[in-house]
C-alpha cells in the first residue's frame, strides 16, 4: 500500500506500525467517548424529565437503557417531523 505509514513488507518497523495503530485507535476511542458524553449531557435530563412526567420506572439499568434508545428514536422522529412542519412540508 503506497503512501501508508505502515507496510507489511518492513519487518523491522512492525512494532512501530502496531504502536502507531494502537495510538490511532486510542485517539479515535477518546474522541468517541467525548462525543458520547457531550450528547448524553443534553439527553439524560430530557429522558429523566420524561420518565418523571409519565411516571416511568425500570427494573434494571439494561431495561432503562433499552427504553431510552426507544425514546431517542421517537424523539428524533418528532424533531424531524417538527422541522418539516416548520417548513410547511408536513403537518398532522
Amino acid at each position: 500500500m503506497q503512501g501508508s505509514r505502515c507496510t507489511h513488507n518492513e519487518n523491522a518497523h512492525n512494532s512501530s506500525c502496531i504502536t502507531y495503530r494502537m495510538k490511532l485507535l486510542l485517539v479515535v476511542a477518546a474522541a468517541l467517548a467525548v462525543a458520547s458524553c457531550a450528547n448524553n449531557s443534553v439527553v439524560d435530563p430530557e429522558f429523566h424529565a420524561w420518565k418523571l412526567k409519565f411516571e416511568r420506572s425500570y427494573s434494571s439499568p439494561s431495561e432503562e437503557a433499552e427504553h431510552m434508545q426507544i425514546w431517542l428514536r421517537n424523539r428524533e422522529a418528532v424533531l424531524e417531523h417538527n422541522a418539516m412542519a416548520d417548513q410547511s412540508n408536513s403537518s398532522y
